[in-house]
Order: structure tokens, then sequence, then C-alpha cells
């Protein structure tokens, strides 16, 4: 009998975590602080400006005074996610993507990676909800959406994002031209690519 307990507690355990999925190459610097800073550095919340109790999440150190590396369920900022504190209600949602990635990012230690080069630069998709939409909604709609047009713009979906591009705001903002203001706020640009990519879109006439 004292040999099943152990094998019945490992089946348990088993079956608790049969649906926990991990993303080991999740980098931080490409793929988690972009999503924090979208869905949780924007005004009035955790940047450098607001610091909202006291947290800025848009740069390394201060996510750190959030996170217990390797330790989900002791880590501030996964809590407040978990069950639904963060983004508030009135703020754009993360995705299961999402969070899974920044749930991945701390079960693998929480360190301060970067994966620039993980992917190549390919400029040839160049379709609005396939692609465009992908690279706005990592960057730009957490503070531009329907719900919240930070200095009047939403960009979540097509018409918005088309009118943005007419105007010149668009292209402006991310490529930090003069004139414009900084896209993203409190954030590293876009990368090249991205910006290359949308540019190509933009070239292409826009499809959607």
């Amino acid at each position: 009998m004292r040999f099943l307990v152990p094998i019945f507690l490992t089946f348990l355990f088993l079956i608790g975590c049969r649906n926990d999925q991990y993303l080991p190459d999740n980098c931080f610097e490409q793929k988690v602080l972009p999503i924090l800073v979208n869905k949780c550095g924007n005004s009035g919340c955790h940047n450098p400006t607001d610091k909202k109790e006291g947290y800025d999440f848009t740069n390394y150190e201060g996510v750190m005074q959030a996170i217990k590396p390797n330790q989900i369920n002791s880590s501030e900022l996964w809590l407040q996610i978990k069950f639904g504190k963060m983004p508030p209600k009135n703020s754009l949602a993360l995705t299961d993507k999402e969070k899974l990635t920044i749930k991945s990012w701390i079960q693998f230690g929480a360190k301060n990676t970067s994966c620039s080069n993980i992917n190549l630069c390919d400029t040839n998709k160049t379709f609005f909800y396939s692609d465009i939409k992908n690279i706005l909604d990592s960057h730009c709609t957490g503070c531009h959406n329907r719900n919240n047009t930070s200095g009047g713009w939403n960009l979540d979906n097509y018409d918005d994002v088309k009118a943005s591009v007419n105007s010149g705001h668009l292209i402006g903002a991310i490529d930090w031209l003069p004139g414009y203001s900084k896209m993203p706020l409190f954030a590293p640009k876009i990368p090249n690519c991205e910006i290359l990519t949308i540019k190509k879109w933009i070239h292409d006439g826009m499809p959607q």
C-alpha cells in the first residue's frame, strides 16, 4: 500500500497539469515586454509617469518587482492577471495567447532575454487581417481601441487604420518622424521589419 500512495499522488499531479502548456522560447524583449507595455503600461497605469500601485511595467527591472522567477502563484503580476484584475475591465483584455506567453516566461525563470533574430524579415505578407493587425495588436491597440481612442485614433479595425495611414499619423508615429509623437508610448521603437511590413502593405494599396 505504501508504494501505491506516491503513484496515486503523481497521477493526481499529472491530471491537474494535463492542460497546462508552456512556451520555453519566450524572449522577454520581443515577446513579453510588448504585451505588458501595450496592455498594462498605458496612461494612468503601470508606466514611468503614473506608476500605479508603485509598478512600472515598461522595463525589465520594473516588471521584476512583481515577479518571482519560476513561481507562478507567488508572482503578483500573474495573480492579478489570473484573477481578472489586470488589465482592468474598462481596458483591452489580454488574449489567451498573451496570458500563456507571460505565464510561460515566469515559469521558465523570467529571464531578461532577447531573440531579435528568431524570425527572418518577410515583407511579402501585406494583408491587414492576417499580418498588419497582428503587429498593431502587439504594440498599439492597448491605447488605441474602440473603448480608448488615445489621441483620437482607433487602430483595432481596418477602416480606422486606413484613415490613420491616409492622414500620415500612423507612419509618422511608429517611424518616429519629426513632428509626431513617438509610438508606442513608454516603449522601444517597433522593430524595423514590422515597420517595413506596414510600409509595404501601404505601398500595395492596403489590401484587407
